[in-house]
């Protein structure tokens, strides 16, 4: 199984809506939450072939990621994808 990396950007009010969230969660394998002024940024390991179409229902908000003020949460996000996929190993896992 592959998976894929997305990131969206929320509104920390529109992130507060419950359904809303659990509901995206639910597409995710896992996800990386960051919290950046009044935005949530999420980075979400999915599987590759999920329908990701939903996410027009959302009120995701543009944003570019690449800036260098999240290098460390982008390099983190990028690192789940690759446990994930079996690319690098779980810090926990390797030996000390």
């Amino acid at each position: 199984m592959t998976y894929t990396l997305i990131k969206l950007a929320f509104k920390i009010s529109d992130m507060a809506n419950k359904a809303s969230s659990d509901y995206l969660m639910s597409l995710c394998h896992s996800a990386y939450f960051y919290p950046f002024g009044e935005l949530v940024l999420v980075y979400a390991v999915v599987k590759e072939e999920t329908n990701t179409d939903i996410l027009s229902q959302y009120p995701v908000q543009e944003f570019n990621f690449d800036i260098p003020e999240l290098e460390n949460a982008n390099i983190t996000g990028q690192k789940n994808l690759n446990v994930k996929n079996g690319i690098e190993k779980y810090f926990m896992d390797s030996e000390l």
